[in-house]
């Protein structure tokens, strides 16, 4: 009675180390053998298919990458940490993130990454990599079901549910991410327990910890899961999980504070509402129980997607529902609603251990059955729904033509690099001036930071800005006109991109940092030239622009208007939810400033207001904009678009 309980609890009457021989010492070459069988597989067909969905999993993050769609944050980070480690800088100090990587992400993967990325192709190495993962992923899942069912249906069903996995598509959208090679690691970690392989599954769990740090949870949930099971693998998790959480104890919780006086990585940020450390946040969690599972219960869409995905079955996996609801507990937990997103990489590891608890849920029945059919038919019909709504969001807007991205090229090769060069960019710019090597060892920062630096630079560096015209980012066009106002000269632009030289930072425009990016619940025109600050370079065509964010007074360089009829939108948002915010537009006359074209007092709270000006005559304009609450604005912005040319 007492085994078949344990049975019920663990998913169908296995546990899955229990499938391996316990104390298998394979040789080196029977390693080798079995990632030759890995890569190959039992199903040629399968693997065939596994093929061509890596293929283009790669060809589309290579597709995004050389259009201008990667970003600064994400891949650009990544590669300049990268590069620095392998060119000897071991502390690697990312100006992105203002610190070392290291201390950002605990990820200590980089450091084996950094020489294959150094000779095996850059970046390139990197999207093949997470691909691979993805492949790694889908041979796992089904050798994983065929070995837990011996069914071959539902391991094709598996294996292709792990291959277009919303979550892993999701991640792939976004540049490269070390969670997907700790999502390597723990598929190898899988199929090394089939294979009864013990050296492949040490590394392979070891490569997952070293890549992302919040795999201790579930891995320690898995190694109590399957603790009462003698078997090596047991053991190795067990060893596995102490030596990582104290290695993390040690380095967050004494080796920062102590060495470089921070305390603890980043990630411990997301969680400090609940704690100033890793063990308060702990003991705070605990003891407040109902806290946690009003929370967890207020995010109830993020478990039913991650579940979803899998026809719902992680949620009667019995005790293999541990290690999964580690992960989505977690995330739940964060104060960043992006961990709870399928579009970011924070569920991909998540995926694993939902395969996991499906394959032991499912268990129960061999051959065919309509229990087996059914959570697998739902989980198709989710997954194909969730990538429908990344298709719309994130796929498609990125296979327009780009020909802004194709303009930015032109202009970066272009600087000149000299070794006391400092360059500033955006986001979306930073990968662009890695790629061209413009920066080589020194560092490049986002460019909506540079006008808060207090920092003095030596009296003959250069600092060099460059920046696009039309992404839509109000920081991008106050930068821009702070530069000007610090007598930064304007070297180089073309209809899409500026380069800006000037030899100082500048803050002379103060304002606090969460409005230098736009809040994420707002959506910005793209296309249309944002600098009205270059006089004489720039026209006003048929899209729209974004002038000023949150000031309480803000006058714009002049821009020409042809004739026609224009859309004025005003964004309107106070910090205190419901407030309203009241303002007045007005446009002035450039050849006589004084002459007053158009004004209307707007007021609202967090909302869009439209407004219509029309012009029979080409007009070179000054906008203004005047906030009257201004102490408690959060966001004030102005889009003006051409809606039809002269009657």
């Amino acid at each position: 009675m007492e085994e078949n309980l344990r049975e019920h609890l663990l998913g169908g009457g296995h546990y899955l180390f229990r499938l391996s021989s316990a104390d298998t010492k394979p040789s080196l070459p029977s390693t080798w053998r079995s990632l030759k069988q890995i890569v190959m597989g039992p199903n040629p067909y399968f693997f065939g298919a596994s093929v061509i969905v890596a293929s283009i999993l790669t060809l589309w993050e290579i597709l995004r990458y050389v259009r201008g769609y990667a970003t600064g944050y994400d891949l650009g980070s990544t590669a300049q940490s990268l590069y620095l480690i392998s060119h000897g800088h071991w502390l690697a100090y990312n100006s992105f993130l203002g610190k070392p990587t290291i201390l950002d992400i605990d990820a200590f993967i980089l450091y084996l990454l950094a020489w294959p990325f150094r000779f095996m192709g850059g970046v390139y190495f990197l999207f093949v990599a997470q691909s691979v993962a993805v492949f790694i992923f889908g041979r796992a899942a089904y050798e994983y079901l065929f070995h837990r069912t011996g069914s071959r249906w539902l391991a094709w069903s598996f294996g292709i549910l792990a291959l277009i996995s919303p979550a892993v598509i999701g991640g792939l959208m976004f540049d490269f991410h070390v969670d997907f090679i700790a999502l390597l690691g723990l598929s190898l970690g899988l199929l090394a327990v089939v294979r009864q392989n013990r050296t492949l599954f040490i590394c392979g769990i070891a490569v997952a910890l070293l890549s992302k740090n919040e795999a201790v949870l579930p891995i320690a949930a898995w190694a109590f899961v399957e603790f009462i099971t003698p078997s090596v693998f047991t053991r190795w998790l067990w060893f596995w999980t102490g030596l990582s959480s104290l290695v993390l104890f040690m380095f967050d919780e004494l080796l920062l504070p102590k060495m470089m006086g921070v305390s603890g990585a980043s990630h411990l940020a997301l969680f400090k509402v609940y704690g100033n450390s890793g063990p308060a946040i702990a003991k705070n969690l605990a003891e407040h129980p109902a806290i946690v599972a009003n929370v967890i219960l207020g995010h109830a869409h993020y478990l039913a997607e991650v579940s979803g995905s899998w026809g719902f079955l992680p949620l009667v996996g019995g005790l293999y529902l541990l290690p999964f609801m580690a992960l989505v507990i977690l995330n739940d937990l964060a104060n960043n609603s992006a961990l709870r997103s399928l579009a970011t990489q924070y569920s991909v590891i998540i995926d694993f251990f939902g395969l996991l608890a499906a394959g032991a849920a499912i268990r129960r029945h061999k051959g065919f059955s309509w229990y087996q059919a059914m959570p697998v038919a739902v989980a198709m019909f989710t997954s194909i729904f969730l990538l429908h709504g990344l298709w719309k969001t994130e796929i498609a807007p990125q296979m327009a033509p780009n020909n802004v991205a194709a303009k930015k090229f032109q202009l970066a090769p272009g600087i000149n690099r000299q070794h006391h060069v400092t360059i500033w960019t955006t986001n979306h710019l930073a990968p662009l001036v890695y790629q061209h090597a413009l920066v080589a060892e020194n560092a490049y920062e986002t460019v909506s930071t540079l006008w808060l630096q207090r920092r003095q630079y030596a009296p003959h560096s250069r600092i060099v800005v460059f920046m696009p015209k039309g992404d839509g980012n109000p920081a991008v066009t106050t930068s821009v006109w702070n530069a000007l106002q610090s007598h930064y000269k304007l070297i180089a632009a073309n209809s899409s991109a500026v380069v800006l030289e000037g030899t100082h930072a500048f803050s002379s425009y103060p304002v606090p940092a969460y409005k230098t990016q736009a809040p994420n619940d707002l959506v910005f025109p793209e296309g249309f030239p944002a600098l009205l600050t270059v006089p004489g370079r720039t026209s006003i065509s048929s899209s729209g622009w974004v002038i000023s964010h949150g000031s309480a007074s803000y006058r714009g360089l002049p821009a020409t208007l042809p004739p026609g009829t224009y859309r004025i939108e005003v964004w309107l948002q106070d910090k205190h939810p419901g407030k309203q915010v009241w303002a007045k537009i007005r446009l002035f006359s450039s050849s006589k400033p004084q002459s007053l074209l158009y004004q209307k007092s707007v007021k609202g709270a967090a909302s869009v207001q439209t407004l219509t000006w029309q012009t029979k005559s080409s007009q070179t304009i000054i906008p203004e904009i005047r906030v009257f609450t201004h102490n408690t604005v959060r966001y004030l912005g102005l889009t003006i678009s051409r809606k039809s040319g002269p009657s």
